[in-house]
């Protein structure tokens, strides 16, 4: 009986037939016409039937259609005993050769963090300095992807450059401080890497350790006295960055080795403005504490405060009203603190603001004063609070560049329940010229 009717009867067990010698395999790849025995035994991980071909030298000097080599197989799957036989059979110049890519055996290897392949390659002559078409070495490669046993092989038996930089001018040790490899990082520096060494975008190995928050990575960094004022192309410091982000421990750790406070970025915003504009409490305390300038604004002429305002950031503009700011600083659309907290309806920050004196003079582009804005806005509860001082009360008659006052805008607008407000305080004023208000809550109470 055959074996095929052995295994007829649907009762029967399925027994597993025994793989053929691989030999015989070799010899029925010919016979159908695999003009690439070795190539594709490598790329299916036969590994009796690759080590049996090369044990004959068949196809050796096959590829891909990448162009990948025997060995580039063999490397990327970490195929050790066919690398060892392919490396045995080989001239030493071979196994330099190139793909479609650029890579070579050993940037397969060093890619995918086989460290064993890596070092037999080295040990067989591979150069550790050949790029790829985007001028990646294999020490790039390995450091970007934090496989620390192949970069020691790199520097140890391929005397790898350690300065060695891809096509953006990135270096290894960027490569590596992106993603917080510190031991490849610390590897890479005892083997005399740059520190201040830039890449794309102006990013150096601090400024990418801060971007990722890897804070060992920037304690192993600032060891080294790198520029801690270094900035990329939007001139973005690592200070700048930390703030920006709220990370207090990194904040800290910059201050400690004396980053520069009050640097600002391409818009000429700073640390301070940052944390304000983020909320982040914290960093904007101790940056104040560490002598930020509390009246530095950017292009746009926001300080701290007026992003802190502008956000609703309430904390935040408590503890920046502490240091005493500038109240009337105004944006460039003619705003100050207290004109952009009456247009947001922010009545908290409002009254916070008032509570520190800020004048309510001050007029926009429009010649509105905050009760004009705040009639705008609609805001009886706004308008209330700012004429509980009588001292405010001159705003009732003050007229904008429409020649409107308060009362004529909230007429205009059909705002009925502000019109009768309004039209009580102005008969009040008119009458008592001379009397104050006890207090505020009291002028709230009777309206």
């Amino acid at each position: 009986m055959r074996p095929s009717s052995a295994i007829s009867s649907a009762s029967s067990s399925p027994r597993r037939r025994s793989a053929a010698p691989a030999s015989l395999v070799v010899q029925h790849q010919f016979e159908r016409g695999d003009c690439r025995p070795l190539v594709s035994a490598l790329e299916a991980d036969k590994r009796e039937e690759a080590m049996e071909l090369i044990r004959r030298n068949v196809g050796l000097n096959s590829v891909n259609d990448d162009l990948s080599t025997c060995e580039m197989i063999a490397a990327r799957r970490n195929n050790l005993e066919c690398l060892e036989l392919l490396l045995d059979r080989r001239q030493q110049n071979q196994v330099n050769s190139t793909d479609l890519y650029g890579w070579t055996a050993l940037m397969y290897a060093c890619y995918y963090g086989h460290s064993e392949a890596a070092k037999r390659l080295l040990m067989a002559g591979a150069q550790a300095d050949i790029c790829d078409n985007d001028h990646m070495s294999a020490l790039i490669w390995a450091s970007g992807r934090g496989h620390s046993e192949c970069v020691a092989h790199l520097i140890q038996f391929g005397r790898a450059k350690v300065n060695q930089a891809d096509k953006c001018g990135t270096s290894a040790l960027v490569w590596a401080c992106r993603k917080g490899y510190t031991e490849v990082a610390s590897m890479l520096l005892k083997a005399g890497a740059n520190v201040d060494c830039t890449g794309v975008f102006g990013w150096s190995a601090l400024l990418v350790a801060v971007q990722g928050d890897h804070i060992e990575t920037a304690k192993l960094l600032l060891q080294h006295k790198p520029n801690v004022n270094t900035c990329d192309t939007y001139r973005h410091t690592p200070l700048i960055v930390a703030a920006k982000e709220g990370r207090l421990e990194m904040v800290k750790l910059l201050l400690k080795a004396r980053a520069f406070v009050n640097l600002s970025d391409e818009y000429g915003n700073s640390a301070l403005i940052h944390a304000a504009k983020g909320n982040h409490l914290e960093v904007v305390d101790l940056l104040l504490k560490q002598h930020a300038d509390i009246d530095h604004h950017g292009q746009d002429k926001k300080s701290a405060l007026f992003w802190a305002v502008e956000k609703g950031h309430q904390q935040v503009a408590e503890r920046l009203l502490q240091s005493k700011p500038n109240l009337e600083l105004a944006s460039k659309e003619g705003e100050t603190c207290l004109m952009k907290a009456v247009k947001l309806r922010k009545s908290g920050l409002v009254q916070l603001l008032l509570n520190h004196h800020a004048k309510v003079s001050s007029v926009d582009k429009n010649g509105d004063t905050v009760l004009h804005v705040a009639i705008r806005m609609q805001s009886v509860q706004i308008a209330k609070l700012i004429l509980a001082n009588p001292k405010h009360h001159h705003l009732l008659a003050r007229q904008n560049k429409a020649k409107q006052t308060p009362l004529m805008l909230a007429r205009a607008n059909h705002l009925a329940s502000i019109d009768d407000f309004l039209t009580k305080e102005q008969i009040f004023t008119i009458s008592n010229p001379g009397k104050a208000y006890q207090t505020s809550s009291q002028t709230l109470e009777t309206i």
